[in-house]
């Protein structure tokens, strides 16, 4: 009965043992292991009882504990690299793991995006083009020219790395239904580089493998298609020294914690960098807020663009061209902008999950 009775002692120490060990170890290792946040949200704060209340308190803790625990970056590692290559599966319901380790992001409004399951109706379509033309109008008065400009999601770029049950691309799809009645119907200046970027990949990568967006080749191509739009030529990238390079890990690898094991394949790069290090002086370059370029030897024209993620590849290569650039973020931008700036060109720049947006977007005047 003695015995038994340490027996059980023995194992309620040890379990307590076990449950204290990672806090005891954690300030031991924290500093010599991988602790960044990779889920693209903020961590949750320890929280106080002077700004919260009672109810809230307890559940605000344990989202600070779950956020914080210790280990807890190898522990979700480590189930990830299991279902990843064990189960071979994606453990984050919002990356796709496709065919040769090629991630996509995944979404509801993706997915229905690249298949035209949501078709825009015809109202929709004119009330976007009664938008666009209105912004258009208006930013004419004001001495300043209006471009629309759509970037093709990257499920549709490399369909044939997406896994069987992603489906077909659709061959209407609200991107091109856009891009279509609006060259029919208006005289507005729309750009949709994706012919150029299809023709471009049958010998380059022009989008990341294990990220969202383009690469500097991609956005280079699409930047190239843009500036015609607007007088200035740039060389044709077969004619440009392109670098290929082994590529950095992307945000999707990120997004599963494995950019250490998914190979982030081959990169292909324009070499113009040291030109921009060299002719551009940098106001501001914040992603969330606003990318602020100055160049003396640049197109005199004073270019505003209303941006998303994708346009932070082109930054540079259109930062080079003008003299004066100021690049928004969508998040950021307000109308009152254009009053501060006063641009001669303003670039409306979409990619193709966030078209939508166009049914709400317009600008009528100062």
């Amino acid at each position: 009965m003695e015995k038994m009775k340490k027996i059980i002692i023995a194992k309620i120490v040890l379990f307590f043992v076990l449950l204290l060990l990672p806090s005891i170890l954690w300030p031991i290792f924290k500093n010599h292991l991988d602790t960044g946040n990779y889920e693209q949200r903020a961590l949750a704060e320890f929280p106080t009882l002077q700004n919260t209340g009672k109810r809230e308190y307890t559940k605000k803790l344990e989202a600070y504990y779950n956020d914080h625990l210790p280990f807890r970056n190898q522990m979700i590692w480590g189930g990830n690299y299991l279902t990843y290559y064990l189960l071979n599966s994606s453990p984050n319901v919002e990356v796709i793991k496709g065919k040769n380790d090629w991630l996509f992001y995944n979404s509801s409004l993706a997915r229905k995006d690249y298949t035209g399951e949501n078709k825009f109706k015809k109202r929709e379509l004119k009330r976007i083009s009664e938008n666009l033309l209105l912004t258009r109008d208006n930013l004419k008065k004001q001495g300043c020219e209006f471009v629309l400009f759509l970037v093709p999601d990257k499920e549709r770029m490399y369909s044939e790395y997406l896994p069987q049950y992603c489906g077909k691309p659709g061959r209407i799809y609200r991107t091109q239904q856009v891009y279509q009645y609006l060259k029919e119907n208006t005289d507005l200046n729309v750009i949709y580089p994706y012919e150029d970027l299809m023709e471009a990949k049958k010998k380059y990568s022009i989008y990341h493998k294990t990220d969202t967006h383009w690469n500097t080749l991609g956005a280079y191509i699409a930047s190239a298609q843009l500036l015609e739009h607007l007088g200035i030529l740039l060389p044709d990238y077969r004619e440009v020294h392109v670098v290929e390079k082994e590529d950095v890990p992307g945000d999707l690898s990120y997004m599963l914690y494995l950019h250490k094991n998914i190979s982030p394949g081959t990169d292909y790069a324009p070499f113009f960098e040291e030109d921009f290090r060299e002719t551009v002086e940098i106001e501001k370059e914040d992603f969330f807020t606003e990318f602020i370029y100055h160049n003396k030897t640049g197109d005199n024209r004073r270019l505003m663009v209303n941006r998303d993620s994708f346009f932070s590849n082109m930054s540079h290569v259109i930062a080079l061209q003008f003299k004066e650039s100021y690049m928004t973020n969508i998040s950021f931008y307000n109308h009152n902008m254009l009053k501060e700036y006063q641009p001669d060109i303003f670039i409306y720049e979409t990619t193709e999950r966030y078209i939508e947006n166009l049914l709400k977007f317009s600008y009528a005047g100062m």
